[in-house]
């Protein structure tokens, strides 16, 4: 995987438009005038600009009680828009609910974006105590379940780039921290099939990921399965890894693969 170039031709004031869009998905919150251009690194009178052209577009609103910012409708008219686009969300969403009322856990499908996990789908179980997650929510590949099952499934070279840009940060103190031994538990996730996050990038949370495979033979997704420790106990790990091993069997037939 190619780290993303930025293009030689790349308007400077249409990057930084689309650097206010991320910078307001990032934060989650309505944002001042004055953070966006400490955020944006640019003048207060420019950060008014780009915010105002982003406005004109409907791509931005803001709050007329507080004068701040937040994303506009029309960020979540394209984000549908993609996510319509994507047929493993259509295909998978019967089996996701099928698998979430099984184990009463939550299901998830990521991908792998610029070298970390976006979660593009989810499926709730009915336990009254769940492990939060969100429809693009995004984290780091070396930490969880779905990112080592994606990352196993790259070549050496794309892997060790990746972490080299992002990072192998201790999310908790279970989380892998050395390249060498992260290498090795993905050539063991490579023969065993599956992938587990052992409080990794949460402490007191667990998480089993299977790859999904379309009709080219390609990993192009990981499907996980999450839940806090009590219920991810030793003995009942196996059941979890069955249930999300032939779900994610069953998801890839529809797509296309054959084993």
């Amino acid at each position: 995987m190619a780290r993303r170039k930025k293009p030689a031709a790349a308007i400077q004031s249409a990057e930084r438009v689309l650097n206010l869009l991320d910078i307001l998905a990032e934060e989650g919150a309505e944002m001042s005038l004055t953070q966006i251009s400490q955020r944006l690194g640019v003048h207060i009178s420019t950060a008014h600009r780009l915010a105002t052209t982003a406005m004109y577009c409907g791509y931005v609103e803001q709050n007329p009680e507080t004068d701040k910012y937040r994303l506009g409708l029309k960020c979540l008219q394209l984000a549908n828009a993609l996510l319509q686009q994507l047929d493993l969300r259509r295909i998978a969403r019967p089996f996701m609910e099928k698998l979430a009322e099984e184990s009463d856990e939550t299901v998830n499908i990521c991908v792998l974006d610029d070298g970390e996990v976006v979660y593009i789908d989810k499926a709730e179980g009915g336990a009254s105590l769940r492990l939060f997650s969100r429809i693009g929510k995004r984290a780091p590949a070396h930490a969880t379940a779905a990112g080592k099952m994606l990352l196993a499934h790259l070549a050496p070279a794309d892997v060790e780039a990746i972490l080299k840009e992002h990072g192998m940060a201790a999310l908790t103190p279970q989380t892998i921290t050395a390249f060498d031994e992260l290498s090795a538990q993905l050539q063991e996730i490579r023969r065993l099939g599956y992938s587990l996050d052992d409080e990794e990038c949460e402490e007191g949370a667990r998480c089993v990921a299977a790859p999904l495979y379309d009709h080219t033979q390609r990993v192009i997704a990981a499907l996980s399965i999450s839940g806090p420790v009590s219920r991810f106990s030793v003995e009942n790990l196996p059941r979890l890894i069955a249930l999300v091993r032939e779900c994610a069997r069953d998801i890839s037939k529809q797509m296309g693969y054959a084993d």
